[in-house]
């Protein structure tokens, strides 16, 4: 991973991040969830929102991004809300890299528990953070941050039933 290093965003980035999410979205019209690929990027203002919050990390090659996370953090709970790597950066740990960074600033801002929302079968969602000790919870386990975020993909189309919930402790 030499040349690689993990940095805060800044609002020059932005654009740069839109590109790595359509990127990253690619592998999903491989799949039954083909139409995801065609979601759009996040808006400039919620990338500027996630920057505000303390919540929005990249990886970067030579300066320029090649992945970020976008987050937030609710009390005990540090919230992912995205993790996107562009293709030509595709398996070679930067989205555990930037996921480790995120649960440091998490912990440094008291968050006890992280958690996010995912598709459970696809191999680089479900199973890819279960290997990076995230686990499934459901009914009264999930946190109401994480429930609100289901009812909002399931709003935008997201089948809540090839969604799950995930937490880690920190």
């Amino acid at each position: 991973m030499s040349g690689y290093v993990i940095r805060r965003a800044v609002p020059a980035d932005f654009p740069i991040l839109q590109q790595i999410e359509i990127s990253a979205g690619e592998p999903f019209r491989a799949t039954q969830l083909a139409w995801v690929a065609d979601d759009p990027p996040p808006s400039l203002d919620a990338l500027q929102a996630h920057l505000d919050h303390g919540g929005l990390w990249v990886i970067t090659l030579n300066d320029r991004p090649v992945g970020y996370l976008a987050g937030e953090t609710h009390g005990e709970l540090a919230v992912i809300h995205q993790v996107s790597v562009h293709l030509d950066h595709h398996r070679q740990g930067l989205g555990a890299q930037l996921i480790e960074a995120a649960v440091e600033g998490a912990r440094k801002a008291g968050a006890t528990t992280m958690g996010l929302t995912t598709y459970r079968d696809t191999p680089w969602n479900g199973p890819y953070y279960a290997r990076l000790g995230f686990t499934e919870v459901t009914g009264s386990d999930v946190p109401p941050a994480l429930q609100a975020m289901r009812d909002q993909e399931a709003a935008a189309g997201h089948d809540p039933a090839l969604r799950s919930v995930m937490i880690r402790p920190l």
